[in-house]
């Protein structure tokens, strides 16, 4: 979708970050349906581009099956009345990166799991933790057209039984900053490493276990 009038960073600031900037890159690249965003991306894309949902279709040759954000949001709403046995429904937490306190739910947002995916890693539903993420620690400019990088807006499920291996990504508490942080794991002869995949952003180092909390191992993003 070749029709975006700003540079891709631009893009998703004017959208206030609900858009990603892999987001954009794939929808440019023709690797992402416009219709294919949730709700809120969608009508965020709208509004930066300054289109009603005719002067999309008219520019895109995109059919949009819904004529309002109003109804769009009832379709969605009503989609989820019927519970499907292959889902499994978590409450999404605030703020898995940035944030002043412990995170509480978020009111009316849930993130459904399909079950064998939890099956598939032997995941117990009963210690998972689902998390948005709130910042863009895991982005690199070479990573953020990876279909499974984590970006700011994303929800990530967490096993909380489960103990981190080098190299997989975690959520973990940071007493010093009173923050969640969202990183990679390894153990190296200083101690604890959290490292992120963008280059920016700072590597945490902690010598001692009681220095960081980890939460629990990733085991599914959507974004």
């Amino acid at each position: 979708m070749n029709v975006l009038k700003y540079s891709q960073e631009r893009f998703v600031a004017e959208s206030g970050d609900v858009l990603g900037q892999k987001d954009v890159s794939r929808m440019e690249r023709g690797e992402k349906n416009p219709i294919d965003l949730s709700i809120a991306k969608f009508f965020a894309l709208l509004k930066v581009a300054g289109w009603t949902i005719p002067q999309f279709e008219e520019r895109t040759g995109l059919s949009v099956p819904f004529a309002s954000q109003a109804q769009a949001e009832g379709l969605e709403a009503s989609s989820y009345l019927t519970v499907s046995p292959e889902y499994l429904e978590f409450p999404v937490y605030a703020a898995a990166s940035a944030g002043e306190s412990m995170p509480e739910p978020i009111e009316g947002r849930k993130a459904y799991i399909p079950i064998e995916k939890l099956r598939e890693k032997g995941v117990d539903p009963r210690f998972v933790v689902v998390y948005r993420v709130n910042g863009d620690c895991m982005i690199s400019t070479e990573a953020r057209v990876l279909e499974k990088n984590i970006v700011h807006g994303d929800h990530v499920a967490i096993d909380t039984r489960r103990k981190p291996r080098t190299g997989e990504t975690v959520v973990a508490w940071w007493p010093a900053d009173q923050k969640l942080v969202v990183k990679r794991y390894r153990v190296e002869r200083e101690g604890i490493v959290l490292y992120p995949l963008a280059a920016t952003a700072p590597v945490l180092v902690l010598p001692h276990e009681d220095d960081v909390n980890i939460l629990g191992v990733v085991i599914w993003r959507e974004g």
